[in-house]
């Protein structure tokens, strides 16, 4: 049979690179081809290199789901929102309570105005923590606070915490669906995950 032809081959192969790594970002053919051959530096995989990647058919987000924006519009509605008088915080101790008589017993002496507080500066934080995974000082001393040595909230408890607060954002969010309820599952789960790991350390 004839030869192949080197460039065919080589293109080949980046067809099968972006098949197989999707996300890998170089800013050039040449670039990519040495990334093949193995005589290239780390791939970049910054959102702003996706754009010259366009002729090689690189992973398209223009149809992405953007779950951060779904659950950022999510949040301000739902906590500029009162029902019956009682804003979205009110609301969610009243169902977190209500779901499990170990967290009331754990709140039983809390000045709740200031736990309210409280919550809405974690919840921002824990924003942060979801989209730079980098665990701050607030984040630290939360888990510790939260830990075994201190006051003692068993990791099961960060699951009736979701919960519920999914059951408030359903009660105040007009626009609530099932995409919504991703979003913020996705957006607090590196948060628990890291509290839940940090309860005995």
């Amino acid at each position: 049979g004839g030869q192949t032809d080197p460039d065919e081959e080589a293109l080949g192969q980046v067809q099968r690179l972006q098949q197989n790594h999707p996300l890998t970002r170089y800013q050039s053919l040449e670039a990519t081809k040495r990334f093949v051959e193995g005589d290239a530096d780390e791939p970049l995989y910054a959102e702003e290199l996706i754009a010259p990647w366009e002729s090689l058919e690189a992973v398209s987000m223009v149809d992405a789901i953007d779950y951060k924006k779904i659950y950022l519009d999510s949040f301000w509605r739902t906590t500029n929102t009162a029902i019956g008088g009682r804003g979205f915080f009110d609301k969610f101790y009243e169902n977190f309570l209500a779901a499990s008589p170990e967290a009331r017993e754990k709140f039983r002496n809390t000045n709740m105005f200031f736990q309210r507080r409280m919550l809405h500066d974690s919840l921002i934080h824990m924003q942060r923590f979801s989209i730079y995974k980098k665990a701050e000082p607030f984040i630290q001393n939360l888990a510790k606070r939260h830990g075994k040595s201190d006051l003692d909230v068993q990791p099961h408890l960060y699951d009736v915490w979701l919960t519920s607060l999914i059951d408030t954002v359903k009660e105040y969010d007009p626009e609530f669906d099932d995409e919504v309820e991703l979003a913020w599952r996705m957006h607090f789960a590196p948060g628990i995950t890291y509290m839940k790991h940090k309860y005995d350390k």
